[in-house]
């Protein structure tokens, strides 16, 4: 699995975080030999370590996989997984954070990944309820990376993780934390403008120009420009985001600072704006319990500060927020991707 496995030179690994779910007890239905369960990686980063929610304190093995997109349709795909490796631990016991330590950081890149955590030899791996939010909904999440529901996992002790009779408990949340190292390359992006200079220039220009001007021009301008300008440019870029297959464009001054070097989490250094869709007179017909549409950016970064909507009454209500990257279409009913941003 390229780009997502460990050992190769991914990038210089920065400051540490971790994002923790639920490490409370749990009954004994919420117990399996296997836990799987997608993440939504918003940035570039490594995973150093988990910690894990074993119900006994013990001397076991716990096998990890991971792969790249979701894990739903997979549980069985055995060809689909990578391995990551069979680590050898002594748990803590249910409710305190088992660390499992990874011999390489596991290098992770923008988007939706899954790891299946297996015990086989026993059915001691703790993982909560979480129906009331659903499966594949966002269990946590932070700016980096949000955790899903995903699904336990069932079956023959010492059998193989991906027989096909192993049983598939959705709705289940992980219990347990990521541990992982942002890469340097997303951490150091600067967030201010260049300083404005301290020291007034030390000469002052005169009060009076020192030669009066002539009463008439020497030369009068022609009556028109020697060369038309194009109302386009002559190269458009093409289609590729690599700066080395740019077509030539025109060369303009330099700026002193550019939208690359505005900080994604400092959106109040860039410019306001609005924009309205043209009718606001819908009839009652046409209203219904949501709406979807897509928003396409013509920059590389807009952030959306919020939304004045047509609601067809006055009165108190509830509005939830979903996002995802890419097209809503054939995505209505299917929970994968989504992230949700909030209840209003």
């Amino acid at each position: 699995m390229e780009d997502s496995s460990i050992g190769d030179k991914f990038c210089e690994i920065g400051r540490s975080h971790s994002i923790a779910t639920n490490f409370d007890s749990t009954d004994e239905e919420n117990e399996g030999w296997g836990i799987i369960f997608d993440f939504f990686a918003f940035s570039d980063f490594a995973i150093n370590s988990l910690n894990l929610n074993i119900e006994k304190k013990i001397y076991t093995n716990i096998g990890v996989f991971l792969r790249e997109g979701t894990h739903y349709g997979h549980e069985s795909d055995a060809s689909s997984w990578e391995g990551m490796g069979v680590y050898s631990i002594i748990t803590r016991g249910e409710g305190n954070p088992t660390p499992l330590v990874f011999d390489e950081s596991i290098k992770i890149k923008k988007g939706l990944h899954s790891f299946y955590l297996v015990q086989a030899d026993r059915d001691d791996i703790k993982y909560y309820d979480k129906n009331d939010i659903g499966f594949g909904y966002p269990d946590i999440s932070d700016r980096h990376i949000s955790i899903l529901v995903g699904t336990g996992r069932t079956g023959s002790r010492g059998g193989s993780p991906f027989a096909t009779q192993n049983t598939n408990i959705r709705g289940k949340g992980f219990s347990g934390s990521i541990n992982y190292s942002l890469c340097q390359h997303d951490e150091n992006k600067p967030t201010n403008f260049p300083s404005m200079p301290t020291n007034l220039p030390t000469l002052i220009p005169t009060r009076v120009p020192t030669r009066q001007t002539t009463y008439t021009p020497t030369r009068l301008p022609i009556y028109s420009p020697s060369d038309i300008p194009t109302s386009l440019p002559i190269y458009l870029p093409s289609a590729s985001t690599s700066s080395s297959e740019y077509t030539p464009m025109p060369t303009y001054p330099s700026l002193p600072f550019s939208s690359e070097r505005i900080s994604p989490l400092s959106p109040q250094k860039c410019s306001g704006s609005e924009l309205s869709s043209s009718n606001y007179d819908a009839s009652r017909e046409i209203s219904g319990a949501g709406i979807f549409f897509n928003i396409i950016t013509t920059r590389n970064e807009v952030f959306v500060h919020g939304f004045d909507l047509n609601i067809g009454m006055a009165d108190k209500t509830e509005l939830s927020v979903y996002t995802r990257v890419g097209n809503y279409e054939d995505f209505e009913m299917n929970n994968f991707g989504w992230i949700f941003l909030g209840t209003y």
